[in-house]
């Protein structure tokens, strides 16, 4: 028959002596006593583990009563190190003090052997860290298996208040233990990841030695056969072949400056191109400007002074055109009985602020039409009005019959001064030399200056009637 193992010791000892303590059990006990009794009972088997681990030696790993596991090594506990925050064992505890797995790797060891060495260290420590936290979760599994076999102490007397605080402190321990090994746990967890990081770390150095031998290589077969080639070109032609790859290469070399002095002359050209282009742009726009202003002083001076320079038809044709359209306009005013403009003395300033502010002929010529519209107007005046290339003389807002220059005095504006011969005269010269319109000159020179009456006829010329 197999030797009992120390869980089984431990669990028979407790066992024994609550019975002892318990004594009868009465079915009308109260049911207030059983956190503390439980809490006693848990925290007197969590106080005789060291003791049991210290005195009875551990055999080989045996299977865990009621389970299938096997049982670990007592939990190891260094004093130095990530891990100083854990409680120290009990005084009756051995604890190890084995150093580090990592430790004694000499300092000049290649970057490949010492990761590789380091890695193995982490994973052997990383395996010692796992079986600790078997060995942790096992100890608490046990202890509170332990509290929940313990028979039921519902009969059992009320305890004492020393009883009540003794239970209080065990469920105070047995929550610090489960902290203290969930914080252990959340260690273990860190200690992957950061093994999971160097792992990648180690991985990516690795992939990067094996891309550079690989370029290595690479670069070394290039070698390996362009010296071979070369080799074989030599024993082939009999002659040397770096000498033709030097004047290969001298003659590549002055084909790329030509073409790259090639291209700089083109660059040069196409620049010089556009500057010359933007030069010309901008004297062609100061040359366009200065004629602008040539041809407005020039026109200026002969608004001036440049009848000076004509002739004396031209001046004389000047002055007629301008008491032509004076005496026109005001006779027509009259007709259409407008007013003096305010500061004038003239109906043919009343007669030009009447057909405003428009400064399109058409429009000018409707106004003026619309002046005249339920008047009785004479022969003379119906014929004008009619007449509507003769009109437009009238109506324009800038003239071609006013023109600037002297006016010989206001003599000319008086009716009867300038006779109808001399306007004809004028409209004569005017029409051949300028293309203007004579009929309808002949029109305004009509309605200013009524035609001669027809000759008397003789009677004696007449036919007699029979």
């Amino acid at each position: 028959m197999d030797q009992p193992g120390p869980e089984q010791q431990l669990h028979t000892t407790v066992m024994e002596e609550e019975s002892t303590k318990i004594g009868p059990i009465s079915e009308t006990a109260g049911q207030d006593a059983l956190p503390a009794e439980s809490s006693d009972l848990a925290n007197k088997a969590v106080a005789l583990v060291p003791q049991i681990s210290a005195e009875v030696p551990v055999p080989e790993p045996t299977t865990v009563p009621g389970t299938t596991e096997k049982a670990l090594p007592p939990v190891k506990q260094p004093n130095e190190g990530w891990n100083d925050w854990i409680p120290a064992a009990p005084p009756t505890a051995k604890v190890s003090e084995e150093p580090p797995r990592t430790a004694g790797l000499p300092d000049n060891l290649p970057d490949e052997e010492f990761w590789r060495k380091a890695l193995e260290a982490a994973q052997a420590l990383e395996r010692d860290n796992a079986e600790q936290a078997k060995v942790l979760d096992y100890l608490s599994r046990s202890v509170r298996d332990q509290a929940q076999v313990a028979p039921p102490l519902t009969t059992a007397p009320r305890g004492s208040a020393d009883s009540r605080s003794a239970g209080l402190r065990s469920e105070t321990n047995l929550d610090l233990r489960e902290q203290l090994i969930d914080r252990r746990e959340r260690e273990f967890e860190r200690r992957d990841r950061e093994l999971d990081r160097r792992e990648r770390e180690l991985e990516r150095r690795e992939r990067d030695l094996e891309r550079r031998q690989r370029e290595f290589e690479q670069e070394r077969s290039r070698a390996a056969t362009s010296i071979s080639s070369v080799a074989r070109g030599s024993s082939s032609a009999g002659v040397p072949l770096l000498g033709q790859a030097v004047e290969r290469l001298r003659k590549q070399v002055e084909r790329d400056l030509l073409a790259e002095r090639k291209k700089a002359e083109a660059r040069e050209a196409e620049l010089e191109r556009r500057i010359m282009k933007r030069v010309n742009d901008a004297l062609e726009k100061e040359r366009q400007v200065m004629q602008m202003s040539d041809n407005e002083v020039h026109e200026m001076v002969n608004d001036t002074v440049g009848y000076l320079l004509q002739k004396d038809e031209d001046i004389a044709d000047r002055v007629r055109f301008q008491s032509l359209l004076h005496l026109t306009q005001e006779k027509l005013a009259s007709e259409a009985e407008l007013a003096l403009a305010p500061g004038s003395e003239s109906l043919a300033v009343s007669w030009r602020l009447a057909l405003g502010p428009s400064i399109v002929t058409e429009d000018r010529y409707d106004k003026a039409l619309n002046l005249f519209n339920g008047r009785f107007l004479d022969p003379a005046t119906t014929k004008l009005v009619t007449n509507k290339p003769a009109m437009e003389y009238i109506v324009e807002y800038t003239s071609h019959l006013r023109k600037e220059g002297a006016e010989m005095g206001e003599h000319s504006f008086v009716p009867g001064r300038i006779s109808r011969e001399a306007y004809l005269e004028s409209v004569e010269r005017q029409a051949n030399q300028h293309g203007m319109n004579r009929d309808a000159l002949v029109a305004l020179v009509d309605f200013v200056c009524l035609p001669p009456p027809p000759p008397p006829v003789n009677a004696e010329a007449l036919p007699k009637s029979e």
